[in-house]
């Protein structure tokens, strides 16, 4: 019995020491820290937060998805307290990571790297 419950906590610390996939970002010369973008994705989990989840209107992440943001803050203090932030993580309707955007007068400007998805203004 023993031995089957190491067999079976060998994969999950495997994977518990591996780093997330997420990058920091650049977003007009400003860094933001992936321990950031992973908060904003972490919060959006919680089902109680999908009000926070806004349609980005007339955008569209590859191949025509529909896309959605959410405020992505840059420090523990602006998270707790849900600031106002122009910087926002985009995900698609499924919660998937699409990638960061600045806010910039009417538009987006997408931050690098630009992935795992391109971001785009959607055509009439």
């Amino acid at each position: 019995m023993k031995q089957q419950i190491i067999y079976w906590l060998i994969p999950l610390l495997y994977l518990s020491t591996v780093e997330s996939k997420i990058e920091d970002y650049t977003c007009l010369q400003v860094k933001i820290k992936a321990k950031y973008v992973e908060k904003a994705l972490d919060f959006l989990k919680n089902p109680d937060n999908q009000m926070y989840r806004m349609p980005m209107t007339f955008w569209t992440c590859e191949s025509d998805h529909y896309c959605y943001i959410s405020a992505l803050h840059t420090d523990d203090i602006s998270f707790e307290r849900r600031s106002t932030t122009p910087y926002y993580v985009v995900v698609d309707c499924n919660n998937d990571f699409r990638g960061v955007v600045v806010s910039i007068g009417t538009g987006y400007h997408q931050c690098t790297p630009k992935k795992p998805a391109v971001i785009i203004r959607a055509s009439n």
